[in-house]
């Protein structure tokens, strides 16, 4: 038998954001993501979504220069530990 489905309260606004990051710049890209999703959350956001490759800004000559350095990757569990991520993780 099918559960019946509740509908939610109020509506879920999501917020589609975007700005030029600096390629290879993780760190500061994710400052300015940060900001971004703060606004959006400001304005009643949320689900914020950035485009894809956003903190390493997708860019081929610097992604090849220096792939750790770009690099944002989870360990076997899931877990993004990168503290180039924490202004995200605060805003979120």
């Amino acid at each position: 038998m099918t559960q019946p489905r509740t509908v939610p309260d109020s509506p879920l606004i999501v917020a589609t954001v975007q700005a030029t990051p600096t390629p290879g710049d993780v760190a500061g890209n994710a400052v300015i993501a940060a900001d971004l999703i703060r606004r959006a959350g400001k304005r009643g956001a949320r689900v914020a979504v950035l485009p894809e490759l956003f903190l390493c800004a997708y860019h081929p000559p610097v992604l090849a220069a220096d792939p750790a350095g770009t690099d944002v990757a989870a360990d076997p569990t899931g877990m993004v530990a990168d503290p180039r991520l924490d202004p995200l993780r605060a805003a979120a």
